[in-house]
């Protein structure tokens, strides 16, 4: 009877631990994507505080994949650019999602959009490195985005998500 409770005493914790393994590695691609962009916007913030002109655009490229677009200009790029309207602004992509990672960004008002192929901009002001609403998002009538949520799938039956908060005024990236 003592042998059999010790047998059963060890499965129950080879079962916990390897359940609680499994939900560590099940988490890890929603995890690294959500410092990714967090890593992203404070570089983005502290590049647009400075001499340059930045915003960073997110959206899903045609495989799927969370990508972010990162934009940096100085002000004799932006004022050439607006003279000559073919050229662009300088950009970096790059993919920092892995397979099935979806993004929620929520903006004031309460309006909030799953990330699709359409880009969705963050910008934060040069002066203050507030945020500034995005202008060329119709849907949402330049309103800010304040809070972008990353998951695993369907948002409605994601049971983990990584919210990045964003504080409209200071521009201050939380991560939890």
């Amino acid at each position: 009877m003592v042998e059999l409770i010790i047998v059963i005493a060890i499965m129950v914790i080879l079962v916990g631990v390897t359940s609680y393994g499994m939900s560590l590695i099940s988490n890890k691609p929603v995890d690294e994507c959500a410092k990714k962009i967090e890593m992203v916007l404070n570089r983005n913030r502290t590049s647009s505080m400075g001499k340059q002109e930045a915003w960073v655009k997110f959206l899903l490229d045609g495989n799927g994949h969370v990508t972010v677009q990162e934009y940096k200009e100085t002000a004799k790029e932006k004022q050439e650019r607006e003279t000559d309207p073919s050229l662009a602004p300088p950009v970096q992509q790059y993919v920092i999602g892995a397979d099935g990672i979806n993004i929620r960004l929520s903006y004031r008002g309460g309006t909030s959009i799953i990330l699709s192929s359409t880009p969705r901009r963050v910008k934060f002001s040069r002066d203050s490195g507030a945020l500034v609403g995005d202008p060329d998002d119709a849907d949402n009538g330049n309103k800010v985005c304040i809070k972008i949520e990353v998951f695993r799938g369907d948002y409605g039956s994601a049971t983990y998500i990584r919210t990045i908060d964003l504080d409209e005024l200071t521009g201050k990236i939380t991560l939890q």
